[in-house]
Parts: structure tokens; C-alpha cells; sequence
């Protein structure tokens, strides 16, 4: 009986053996899936995400380049410059965009009723050598009795870096039809993205 026993018991310990292993497979097969689809979603969430912002550039922050500086005025309830029929008056104003973005367009509001073009520009100048570079130019050639808005989309030099470069807004006021209202620099950047979150298979 007990020779009997022997083989039954071996073949119920291998079976045994076997289940066990089989479990043991199980869990640590689905411990890899598990971690497989954690560094998957891990990918997903650490992309190159792109974000487009704008900077607004008020006509208050415009002042004259100092020539003829008495023939224009800045308008409180209307919130623009108004120019002069007597002498044309130029204005500058700084532009502050975040460093390592990407100018892609810029856009101006402005009335412009008169029979003299308007143009607004976008300058860089290298802070080392003083060299100047035109980023945007936008220019109104129409009489209209209605605001306009100006574009530029053909940018040139819009990698933004600092502190090699300082970046300012030029336009001249030819009469007392033009008004400068404000200038929108539109930009963009990649960052990439973590997020703690984790995924679990079901």
C-alpha cells in the first residue's frame, strides 16, 4: 500500500508544483503589463506639448521718438494715439516677449481715414553689436472710416533669445486721420509635459 501511496503523492506534489508556478506566472506577467502600461502612458503624458499666447501692446505704451512730439495726443476715452495734420509724429515702444518663444504673427488695430500709409514695424536689435533687423511690418494704405486690423505672418528672425536681443514697436502718424490703437505679437513654445499620472490595467 505504502509503494502504492508513493507515486500518488509525487504526482499530486508535481501537480501542485505546477499550479503554483502557473500562479506565480500569472501575477508576474501581469506585474509587466502592468508597468508596460504605465511606461506607455508615462510616454503619452511626457510629450512636446505646443502653447500659443499673445502679447498686447497697448497704445499707451507708445511716447514720440522726440520729433514734433506736441502734434500728437493720447486720447483717455478712446484709448489711442491721434496724429496731427500739421507735422507727422513718430512713436516707439518696447516690446518684452518671454525668452526662447517663437514670434509667428502680428496683428494692429489703427483708423486710418487719411491719404498718407500707415506702417507699424517690429524691430530687433542684436544688444551687442547694435545691428537692427525687421521681424513684421504692416502697413494700411486704404481710407476707411471704420478701425482696420493689420497683419503680418511672413516673420523673419522670430526666434526670441536673450540677452542677445531687445525687440521694440516703430509707426508714424501722418495726419490727423490715424490713430494707433494697440499691437498684438502672437508667439509660441514647446515644453514638454509631466504629469504624475499612472495607468492600471484592468
Amino acid at each position: 500500500m505504502n509503494q502504492q501511496k508513493i507515486p500518488i503523492i509525487f504526482i499530486a506534489g508535481a501537480l501542485t508544483a505546477l499550479l503554483l508556478a502557473g500562479l506565480i506566472w500569472i501575477i508576474f506577467a501581469q506585474q509587466i503589463a502592468e508597468v508596460q502600461a504605465e511606461m506607455q502612458t508615462s510616454e503619452d503624458i511626457e510629450t512636446r506639448a505646443l502653447v500659443q499666447d499673445v502679447l498686447v501692446i497697448p497704445a499707451a505704451s507708445f511716447r514720440s521718438d522726440g520729433n514734433n512730439p506736441e502734434y500728437s495726443y493720447f486720447y483717455f476715452g478712446g484709448g489711442h494715439w491721434h496724429g496731427s495734420d500739421t507735422y507727422p509724429t513718430c512713436m516707439m515702444a518696447p516690446v518684452y516677449l518671454p525668452d526662447d518663444v517663437n514670434i509667428y504673427q502680428v496683428w494692429a488695430t489703427i483708423y486710418d481715414n487719411g491719404v498718407n500709409d500707415f506702417y507699424i514695424t517690429l524691430l530687433r536689435q542684436n544688444n551687442y553689436t547694435g545691428a537692427i533687423s525687421q521681424v513684421a511690418s504692416m502697413s494700411s494704405t486704404g481710407q476707411s472710416t471704420s478701425l482696420a486690423s493689420l497683419y503680418d505672418t511672413s516673420i523673419n528672425y522670430g526666434e526670441v533669445g536673450y540677452p542677445t536681443s531687445s525687440y521694440y514697436l516703430t509707426t508714424c502718424l501722418n495726419g490727423s486721420q490715424h490713430r494707433l490703437y494697440n499691437v498684438r505679437v502672437w508667439y509660441e513654445f514647446s515644453y514638454m509635459n509631466y504629469l504624475p499620472i499612472l495607468a492600471k490595467s484592468n
